[in-house]
């Protein structure tokens, strides 16, 4: 009866379920299984900070997407198209979002902006197994990561406004003069070097980032070492805690605003975020991101308003010793051991790997390592201190560097010539 077609012979299938009351224990297993892909699919997308998911869904098996920085295409196709087409090529089938747009011939009568979907793609995961999805989605990332990277320096990083400020400025103006509390920017690669940075136009970032605070005035290799320094403890500290994660990206946060100082400088915070891109040794991935935060608390709230996740979201910091100290110092909480413990009670997802460095005795002139151990062994509250903070051994990280040496050396070296 079914005269070659295959929809009868389904659809007998589907009666028989639902005679034999079957069909609960079937949708159940889908949405068990739908659940499961959509997990792993997003739990990947998000390690990615350029691709943005729109919302995480609570069902069925489609997943709407933003990728972030995607360079105008040079054939007339939007960007997502053509984003998709080169994803294609390499065995990875995606839907750009402007197929999924009822209204595109239409713009002017429906007052909906013609580009409203040509950054954005749906992702099916409906007829794929959980190891298919991983696969594709790692895929997908690697994809992303490669066809921005090419674009690096060319459209992306070169973008100036009327008044002649390059995208780095405008990104500090977004922080200091529009009030948005984190701005992320991402490197855009030439080769194999970094040559501009991307800004993204919505801050996200991906669960178990790890931050390192500074004014980087400048940045130096001390700062590189003690970031990747991190990322090997976090690597050990996470295969401790069983906790199955991809390594971290790494981001270098500038706080634009100070309590006690005024704002920097749209301009200065450009200066020295193009540093970076003639550094060595920089981390596999990382980013630069803006904050109106000077306090680790604010940092936090902030941060974590940025992570789109189903589980509990965290953020590393990589701080040294100097820093460690005064976070553990009392004087700081009125003076009150119980308000510094609660304090750091309400930093909940917050974890803390400290660099020591040298010190020279003041009475015996002899310079020694200090880690921050005798601080930490001193608070209140050792379990909480613990699992809140990770010292580095000196054979972990140690570097004799600092800002304000290469500061002083710039200056002798400019008096010199002058």
């Amino acid at each position: 009866q079914s005269q070659g077609g295959c929809a009868p012979f389904v659809g007998e299938i589907v009666r028989t379920a639902i005679e034999g009351g079957w069909q609960e224990q079937i949708l159940q297993k889908l949405t068990s299984s739908f659940r499961d892909r959509c997990r792993i699919l997003c739990d990947i997308l998000q390690s990615e900070p350029g691709i943005r998911i729109k919302n995480r869904p609570l069902g069925g098996y489609f997943v709407w997407v933003d990728f972030l920085g995607l360079p105008q295409s040079d054939n007339g196709q939007d960007s997502a198209s053509a984003f998709a087409a080169y994803c294609l090529d390499r065995g990875v089938k995606i839907m750009p979002g402007s197929r999924c747009d009822s209204v595109l011939k239409h713009c002017e009568s429906s007052r909906q902006p013609q580009d409203l979907c040509f950054q954005s793609a749906r992702l099916c995961f409906a007829d794929m197994d959980a190891k298919d999805v991983e696969e594709g989605a790692k895929a997908l990332v690697e994809y992303y990561r490669e066809y921005t990277s090419k674009a690096g320096g060319k459209k992306i990083g070169t973008t100036t406004d009327e008044q002649g400020d390059n995208n780095l400025v405008m990104a500090a103006r977004r922080v200091v003069e529009n009030n948005e509390d984190v701005v992320v920017l991402m490197p855009s690669y030439d080769e194999r070097s970094p040559a501009s940075f991307c800004v993204l136009e919505v801050a996200s970032l991906p669960n178990h980032s790890l931050i390192f605070p500074g004014s980087f005035n400048p940045p130096h290799e001390g700062h590189i070492a003690l970031a990747n320094a991190s990322l090997r403890t976090l690597d050990r500290h996470n295969v401790k805690l069983g906790n199955n994660v991809e390594r971290p990206i790494v981001f270098f946060e500038l706080s634009l605003m100070n309590a006690d100082k005024p704002s920097v400088d749209p301009k200065t915070v450009a200066n020295r975020v193009e540093k970076f891109l003639s550094l060595s040794d920089l981390p596999g991935r990382w980013g630069v991101i803006l904050t109106r935060a000077p306090l680790f608390a604010e940092k936090l709230i902030c941060l974590q308003d940025c992570i789109s996740s189903a589980e509990p979201k965290m953020v590393n910091f990589a701080i040294g010793t100097d820093t460690l100290v005064r976070i553990l110092n009392p004087k700081y909480y009125g003076d009150q051991e119980e308000k510094m413990v609660e304090a750091l009670k309400s930093m909940e997802g917050a974890h803390f790997i400290v660099g020591g460095r040298l010190e020279q005795n003041v009475d015996t002139g002899t310079p020694r390592f200090v880690s921050g151990k005798e601080e930490l062994e001193s608070f209140p509250d050792q379990r909480l201190g613990n699992e809140m903070f990770t010292i580095m051994d000196e054979s972990e990280f140690r570097i004799d560097i600092s800002s304000s040496e290469i500061r002083q050396k710039q200056k002798e070296q400019d008096r010199i010539i002058s």
